[in-house]
């Protein structure tokens, strides 16, 4: 009989001990998840537009001799409009407004840099 009580004892606070990792466990997991939708993400759609952009911008500036035209800047202009990003499209704003070479190659690379930070 005391052994079998010793044993019932034992396997509640067995119980007792599981449920209480459990419950830890469950608790950090709910504050990590809680975390991660705090803050903000970037769906997918979103890094693919953002991809698009870095293509035109290396293709059409980067890798160009010769400087870009009115209608790709254009071009440019709305596509990086429907990013819907004002850090970006400040960015790019500040390129454009570049008063010197020196200032626009500084300026570019700031702006592919911004980008590349929102890929992450």
């Amino acid at each position: 009989m005391k052994n079998t009580i010793s044993l019932l004892l034992l396997l509640i606070f067995a119980l007792l001990f599981l449920v209480s990792v459990l419950l830890y466990s469950y608790l950090n997991l709910k504050q990590q998840l809680a975390l991660f939708y705090s803050q903000p993400q970037i769906n997918y759609e979103a890094k693919k537009d953002i991809v698009h952009i870095l293509d035109l911008l290396i293709t059409k500036i980067l890798l160009s001799k010769e400087p870009i035209e009115l209608n790709e800047k254009i071009f440019i202009d709305n596509q990086i409009k429907s990013l819907n990003n004002q850090e970006i499209y400040s960015k790019w704003v500040d390129f454009l407004n570049s008063s010197s070479e020196e200032e626009a190659q500084l300026r570019f690379k700031i702006l592919l840099k911004t980008l590349v930070d929102k890929l992450k």
